[in-house]
């Protein structure tokens, strides 16, 4: 649709009734707000009619059937969301994924402490050097049996810990430096 250049038409808002001007020719909205007002207001009548603002399914968890109006909701209550995410995460939290219960920021935090801050393979820390990143390796790597526990966990910067991969190193070495 052509703009009508330098000439602006008083048009009253659909959606909240306000005055407004505008160079379209045909204007019904005076914002995005109300544009998506409008598109929401279209868009939920649209389902209304079609029956599918209040779709019904089964939770995932406990199989109980509930109404929604978004599709993407698999739980019938923030219960079973939870228990059901407890199960299937129970596998990584064992792992040490949360290590003894701890989230695995503080548990990082820890061992960054340990080593103080700096990496354990070339010596470098942030205070020295700020272009220098901290990652926890894996002594043992995990790949090669390894686990998450503390005595396998080691502080080293972004280039020690890319360069390793999972190469397992002599216990010798790691003593040295």
């Amino acid at each position: 649709m052509a703009y009508t250049k330098g000439i602006a038409k008083k048009s009253k808002c659909r959606i909240c009734g306000k005055s407004f001007y505008s160079q379209q020719p045909n204007a019904r909205l005076c914002s995005d707000f109300c544009r998506y007002k409008f598109w929401q207001k279209g868009y939920m009548e649209k389902k209304r009619k079609e029956g599918k603002l209040n779709i019904k399914k089964n939770c995932n968890f406990c199989g109980k059937e509930f109404t929604t109006n978004n599709n993407s909701i698999k739980y019938c209550s923030d219960e079973c969301r939870e228990i059901y995410y407890k199960q299937k995460h129970k596998e990584r939290i064992e792992n040490g994924y949360f290590y003894k219960g701890h989230n695995w920021l503080k548990f990082r935090f820890e061992i960054l402490k340990r080593d103080g801050f700096k990496c354990q393979y070339c010596g470098r820390n942030p205070r020295t050097d700020k272009n220098v990143i901290l990652h926890i390796d894996h002594i043992i790597p995990r790949s090669k049996g390894g686990n998450d526990e503390i005595d396998n966990l080691i502080t080293s910067c972004f280039e020690c810990n890319q360069g390793k991969k999972d190469v397992l190193l002599d216990k010798r070495l790691l003593e040295n430096s």
